[in-house]
């Protein structure tokens, strides 16, 4: 796949704020594409330690109650990290979804710094005739079904949803040429 022996993860969460050093992860989802194209997914809500507000609630639908029997990231830290380990760290604005994962993993005394690449990027260097490029707008665009938008797994499947259109859309040289300049 795409001239690759590692697996592809595209990941995708869900947040209590904006700041990754002082906002945790509430929901994250990964679904996990072998080379040989086997898929398999992790998807947990996790227990920030603190009241939502009330704006992620009204995005998101989760509430405080959900987190009643939700582990807390340190919980889950092993399982993540195993599931993780070796793939390519996808996200749509990838340094955002990044930040949260790395900090949640460094407050675990993990070192987790796979290679890393945008879908946002991808889309603004494959169809430059578009001028917005967020989820939603490519959501639409595509007529891709989503279940659970602002969902950490209704979005990443969005996600895997637009990278496979957008590598069946390009010719195959192209695509595997831009995915490469954009993998760091």
């Amino acid at each position: 796949m795409y001239g690759l022996k590692q697996p592809l993860c595209f990941v995708d969460i869900e947040t209590n704020g904006m700041s990754a050093k002082e906002g945790k992860i509430i929901e994250i989802a990964v679904i996990r594409v072998e080379p040989n194209g086997k898929e398999s997914i992790y998807t947990s809500l996790l227990d920030p330690g603190s009241a939502l507000p009330y704006f992620i609630t009204s995005l998101t639908g989760i509430s405080d109650a959900d987190f009643d029997s939700a582990p807390t990231f340190r919980n889950i830290a092993d399982e993540l990290f195993a599931f993780l380990d070796g793939g390519i760290f996808i996200a749509h604005n990838v340094s955002f979804d990044y930040s949260f994962v790395k900090e949640e993993f460094r407050r675990t005394n993990y070192d987790f710094s796979p290679r890393r690449f945008c879908t946002v990027r991808l889309s603004r260097r494959l169809f430059p005739e578009h001028r917005r490029h967020n989820l939603s707008e490519i959501i639409r665009r595509y007529n891709i079904q989503v279940n659970d938008r602002h969902r950490a797994l209704g979005d990443a499947k969005a996600m895997q949803d637009f990278f496979t259109i957008a590598s069946k859309s390009i010719d195959k040289l192209t695509f595997e040429k831009q995915f490469h300049k954009l993998l760091t």
